[in-house]
């Protein structure tokens, strides 16, 4: 399925049918993901399965050929900023964790920023010299201003060290596209440009209302000096 049109028409519908499901969602996600605790492996592949159909809307065919391993945009990776700032998905998905991060070093990545529940595995980091921060956000979710600050700080400690730093979450879209987002916010640009800028750099990213303001609450902290 490929949405045919203008594309900032697609976009705008995309938009609105996540922003549907997010309020669909709202009520009883919290009750469902307390009760899916006990099954960590289920919530991942059902997590990775609602990234996967919101993808297949936005880029049909393309997307089934990425999730299959056949595209060279490999785990969805991609520099917002060069040699600063890269978003992506989760390392060792498809492959061993050693071999994704031995790609990423190779990238220019010396950062790497977990937003899943789980860490990576503090051994590999360790052996692969990685700075690691992780900050766990709850898939669909937007993390707090705090967590967001955080994570600024961390990449622009790395960036003044002339080193880049990757964000991932799961599928690299809805908490990874957030964070990118909030870095640019946190490099001068307006919320609304930032969230337009990581969107048309890497589709499907920052999913739903929620996510976007959180840029947007972010950006207003900045402005009152929190």
């Amino acid at each position: 399925m490929r949405m045919s049109g203008n594309p900032s028409s697609s976009r705008d519908w995309m938009s609105e049918v996540i922003s549907v499901m997010e309020k669909i969602l709202s009520v009883g996600l919290k009750r469902f993901m307390s009760f899916m605790q006990g099954y960590p492996v289920m919530v991942k592949k059902a997590s990775l399965a609602m990234n996967f159909s919101i993808l297949l809307l936005i880029n049909g065919n393309l997307t089934y050929h990425f999730y299959m391993g056949l595209m060279d945009n490999y785990m969805n990776f991609s520099y917002i900023i060069p040699g600063v700032l890269a978003g992506m998905a989760l390392p060792g998905h498809n492959q061993k964790p050693r071999q994704d991060l031995d790609w990423i070093r190779k990238k220019g990545v010396h950062g790497i920023i977990s937003l899943t529940e789980d860490s990576l595995k503090f051994s590999l980091i360790k052996e692969f010299g990685f700075e690691y921060l992780h900050v766990p956000v709850v898939d669909f979710t937007p993390p707090s201003l705090d967590q967001v600050r955080e994570c600024c700080r961390f990449i622009s400690l790395l960036e003044k060290a002339g080193k880049a730093t990757v964000v991932h979450c799961l599928a690299g879209m809805g908490r990874t596209g957030t964070i990118l987002a909030c870095y640019l916010v946190y490099k001068g640009k307006p919320g609304h440009q930032a969230i337009y800028q990581v969107r048309k750099m890497r589709q499907g990213s920052i999913q739903g209302e929620s996510q976007e303001k959180c840029v947007l609450s972010y950006e207003k902290s900045l402005l009152n000096n929190d």
